[in-house]
């Protein structure tokens, strides 16, 4: 992923609050900063534009029925995770 920014880019407090959000709503046990963000407590700090948020999920078949309802695009979801060499867990 590119360090560009947009105007699709969330504050990092709002993406915070999102996943405490999902916690309240129990539809997340936990999550965990990852990625650059997370780093930057470990190694020189940089500029970056992207949170990896990993989380344990509490309620799979809600998570999953809001992911369709909110419409993604499965094709942009596909390739995203075939070029991180991720897959979604079996339901």
């Amino acid at each position: 992923m590119a360090n560009d920014p947009s105007s699709d880019n969330l504050p990092l407090a709002d993406v915070l609050r999102g996943a405490n959000a999902l916690v309240a709503a129990g539809l997340i046990e936990d999550w965990a900063l990852g990625g650059a963000l997370a780093a930057i407590y470990h190694v020189e700090p940089c500029v970056t534009y992207d949170a990896d948020i990993f989380f344990v999920p509490k309620d799979k078949a809600r998570i999953e029925q809001l992911l369709q309802q909110a419409d993604l695009d499965k094709s942009y979801l596909e390739n995203l995770l075939q070029r991180h060499r991720l897959r979604l867990p079996a339901p």
